[in-house]
């Protein structure tokens, strides 16, 4: 029998985070043949005064502090992008935010999306956050392409919240009451394959198990 404290040793490595700091992308990542979990908008339909809260293919989309019933879903062009499908972009702008999250609360682990803007041609600032259980784990901000149809996605798990908005000039942070123009479109996530632990993880869990094997010995001699 295994004595307490190696059982202990062992269960705080398998307790050890599977999960690598997540990774930021500004182009596509995710091969289409791995792609699950699609967001369109296409079943909205056409409008532009469609609620604050939209959930599609197990994924939820949330207008935090928006002006409620203002998701105009045809503004493609003047949003600034190339497609002639459904989007998600509050009419005129909000002072709040755009949250995705998975409708069952689990975590994400790749996921993308397309990004425009309401404010019109491309480089305009995107703020983003990612948080895991109501922490934040990452953020920062990227410049959307001076052409058509942005791109942000993240990877490697580890955060079970998006947060996005985009401001006119630069600065700010969620909640500040700033103006917000973002349009998303064609959430994506990756076909699920299970969590990889990360080497680390795995080089410690090997060293514990050597450990066990070494004391095991000992204990028999």
């Amino acid at each position: 029998m295994l004595s307490k404290p190696i059982l202990i040793a062992i269960a705080a490595l398998l307790c050890t985070s599977a999960y690598a700091a997540p990774t930021l992308h500004t182009t596509d990542f995710i091969a289409n043949a791995n792609r699950t979990n699609f967001v369109d908008f296409e079943p909205i339909g056409n409008t532009t005064s469609f609620g604050a809260s939209f959930t599609q293919n197990g994924v939820s989309v949330n207008q935090v502090n928006g002006q409620g019933n203002d998701i105009w879903t045809s503004c493609t062009s003047s949003c600034w992008f190339s497609n002639t499908t459904f989007t998600w972009y509050p009419n005129g702008g909000d002072q709040g935010w755009t949250e995705i999250t998975k409708a069952d609360a689990s975590d994400f682990s790749d996921m993308g999306l397309d990004l425009g803007s309401g404010f019109g041609p491309g480089s305009k600032p995107v703020l983003y956050e990612l948080l895991l259980n109501g922490v934040s784990v990452l953020s920062g901000s990227i410049i959307t392409p001076a052409a058509a149809d942005g791109y942000i996605g993240f990877s490697g798990g580890g955060f079970d919240q998006v947060r996005l908005r985009n401001t006119f000039s630069g600065g700010g942070n969620f909640g500040d009451g700033a103006l917000n123009a973002l349009a998303i479109d064609n959430i994506e996530l990756a076909a699920p394959g299970g969590v990889v632990p990360e080497p680390g993880t795995l080089a410690l869990l090997g060293l514990g198990l050597a450990g066990v094997a070494i004391s095991r010995r000992r204990f028999k001699t």
